[in-house]
């Protein structure tokens, strides 16, 4: 369950498209986040990059889910390639319908995915244990954990735009459980375990 009361049954991408505009890729499409016994969330996004995500780039994220958008603007650096994952440090802010900005500005290690749709959940969950694990660790109170939490669990998402756009409504959807989880276990004992483990016991994997 979810700070709302939402169980998250599945996640499906009726619409996804690519094409190519000037010096600009763009990807756009709709992704569907269905939830049991509940309405589901639908997220309409938009990904525009210029230049080559292999060194330097810049990305432009359109997202629309529950009545609100946000666009969000990134310039990505490559640095290094460490244990076969891209360290990028990436620079940007994030502009919410309320015309709320925050900036993000860190090295980042991408994910790669190679995931069936149905694991999308699992994977931002594992991501998000780990996260929040740190989050406790560095003396961040529990109450503001899941307010800090999701711009660290995206941006390694950064280059998959199915994953990527519905991170946000998912980690809001199932960060109070899964801290809830590692509270209850303990959060020395529960962030030894890893997320597989605390993620199966919130049923998010």
């Amino acid at each position: 369950m979810g700070a709302r009361g939402k169980k998250i049954v599945k996640i499906e991408v009726p619409h996804k498209e690519e094409y190519e505009s000037g010096n600009k890729k763009i990807t756009e499409g709709v992704t569907i986040i269905k939830y049991k016994d509940e309405p589901s969330t639908i997220v309409n996004w938009k990904e525009i990059i210029e230049g080559d995500v292999n060194s330097n780039a810049e990305i432009t994220y359109i997202i629309q889910y529950d009545g609100k958008k946000t666009t969000q603007h990134f310039k990505t650096k490559y640095l290094d390639t460490i244990d076969g994952k891209r360290l990028v440090h990436v620079d940007g802010i994030n502009l919410s319908g309320s015309n709320q900005v925050s900036r993000i500005k860190k090295d980042v290690a991408l994910s790669e995915m190679a995931s069936g749709l149905f694991s999308v959940e699992c994977i931002i969950c594992e991501a998000l244990v780990t996260v929040l694990c740190s989050l406790l660790a560095d003396g961040v109170a529990e109450a503001v954990a899941c307010e800090e939490a999701p711009a660290l669990v995206c941006i390694p998402f950064l280059f998959d735009p199915v994953v990527y756009a519905v991170c946000y409504p998912v980690v809001a959807t199932i960060c109070f459980a899964t801290l809830e989880t590692i509270v209850g276990l303990g959060v020395g004992t529960a962030c030894a375990l890893g997320g597989s483990y605390v993620c199966s016991k919130t049923g998010a994997c």
